[in-house]
C-alpha cells in the first residue's frame, strides 16, 4: 500500500491540498492477489475513490469518458464486417447541459 502511493505521488496523479469546506470524497484501498502460472503469487493494491458519493460542479465539472479495450474494438470491426456494412462517419448528437 505504501508503495502504491509513493508511485502516486512521484508519477503525480494528483497533489495533495489543504481540506475543502465541504469535506473529502471518500476513498477505499482495493487488494488483488495475482496468480501466475509458474505458481508465484503477486500481490496488487490501487486506490479508488466512491465516486457516488460525487456532487457535480462542486467536485468535478466534466464527466468522466470511459477508454475502450482492445477486444471491443476487434468485436466492433468483426460486426461491421460480418454485416458488410460500409465505413463512413457518422455524427452524434451531444447532449447538452
Amino acid at each position: 500500500m505504501h508503495g502504491e502511493y509513493r508511485s502516486l505521488l512521484e508519477k503525480k496523479t494528483f497533489t495533495p491540498v489543504e481540506q475543502a469546506s465541504t469535506g473529502p470524497i471518500g476513498c477505499r484501498w482495493l487488494y488483488k492477489t495475482k496468480h501466475k502460472s509458474d505458481g508465484t503469487v503477486r500481490y496488487k493494491a490501487r486506490l479508488a475513490i466512491k465516486g457516488y458519493e460525487q456532487v457535480k460542479g462542486l467536485d468535478f465539472n466534466e464527466t468522466y469518458a470511459p477508454v475502450s479495450k482492445l477486444t471491443t474494438l476487434r468485436s466492433l470491426l468483426s460486426f461491421a464486417a460480418q454485416n458488410k456494412s460500409s465505413r463512413g462517419c457518422h455524427r452524434v448528437p451531444q447532449p447538452r447541459d
